[in-house]
């Protein structure tokens, strides 16, 4: 199914500056059956210059209790091993030059790591490897973080990817006594104010106070059902692109059909990547992006 939109360039631009209206539009005015997302196209104009932008959204305080959850969606668009994606919790020094104290996930084309920050200092901890979907193609996760007994468990695509117990979790519970006032996604935060943000959407991220089922996290990486945070939701929050004081900016708003552009995983495309390379080097581009090499 389609879901129509007004053609309207004056609705086109609220798209792009207002999600709350989007999302608002998009329930009065889409087809039956439909649901748009507001989706952040992440450095989508960036091309060489790598302006690294992200999102975020602030609040005096977000109260997290010693055991959540969090799940969100996001399609890599890169072709190498930089992080491809990052979510971070916790507060930023005055300057935003760096993160103060919080924790990470960072998913790498290597696997996912977990990282507990203290005024400068990061303590990593590996989630695994076997988490490979391919670059360009939509991953769905849900992450559980208990600092109670360092458990924590990772679901993406509807599978159960890792679960396992860390003593650095437990270390780290004292520290996780302050409530964090920033959740921001797309950015690795370091010595540059924003590290290793790269091309990517970001859209459906949720926060839950409780520790999810692995029936719910496998049914909400699914696609299968959505759930809302009760602490974060999606819909109801408020995000800012990082980079929103240039005029030239390098990221724009999308409105996306949750089942036809998110979920579904069924299409074929054909894609060329303009440069000349060895057949062995064209093999591996198409397997870091989900495809095959067609000669």
């Amino acid at each position: 199914m389609d879901c129509g939109l007004v053609s309207s360039m004056d609705s086109i631009l609220l798209f792009k500056t207002s999600p709350t209206i989007c999302l608002l539009f998009s329930l009065l005015f889409s087809p039956s059956g439909c649901l748009l997302l507001p989706s952040y196209h992440l450095n989508k104009f960036s091309e060489k210059d790598f302006k690294e932008d992200c999102i975020h959204t602030m609040r005096p305080s977000f109260s997290l209790p010693q055991a959540f959850t969090f799940c969100y969606r996001h399609k890599p668009m890169i072709t190498h091993s930089s992080p491809w994606s990052n979510v971070f919790f916790g507060n930023m020094t005055k300057d935003w030059g760096d993160a103060l104290i919080g924790f990470d996930l960072s998913i790498w084309s290597y696997g996912p790591w977990i990282g507990a920050r203290d005024n400068g200092n990061t303590v990593w901890v590996s989630l695994g490897t076997n988490v490979d979907f391919g670059l360009q193609a939509w991953r769905h996760t849900c992450l559980v973080i208990n600092f109670e007994d360092g458990k924590s468990t990772l679901f993406e695509n509807g599978v159960l990817q890792f679960e396992d117990k860390f003593e650095e979790l437990v270390n780290f519970q004292d520290k996780m006594t302050f409530n964090p006032q920033m959740i921001s996604i797309g950015c690795q935060y370091g010595a540059q104010q924003y590290r290793n943000a790269r091309a990517q959407i970001i859209t459906d991220f949720q926060l839950f106070g409780r520790i999810l089922s692995h029936q719910e996290m496998a049914s909400w990486t699914g696609c299968e059902k959505r759930l809302s945070g009760n602490i974060v939701n999606w819909e109801l929050e408020t995000w800012f692109f990082n980079k929103t004081e240039l005029n030239n900016s390098p990221s724009e708003i999308e409105m996306l059909d949750f089942e036809k552009d998110i979920c579904e995983r069924s299409g074929r495309s054909k894609h060329i990547f303009p440069i000349e390379t060895a057949v062995q080097k064209a093999m591996a581009l198409c397997k870091k992006v989900s495809g095959e090499l067609f000669m």
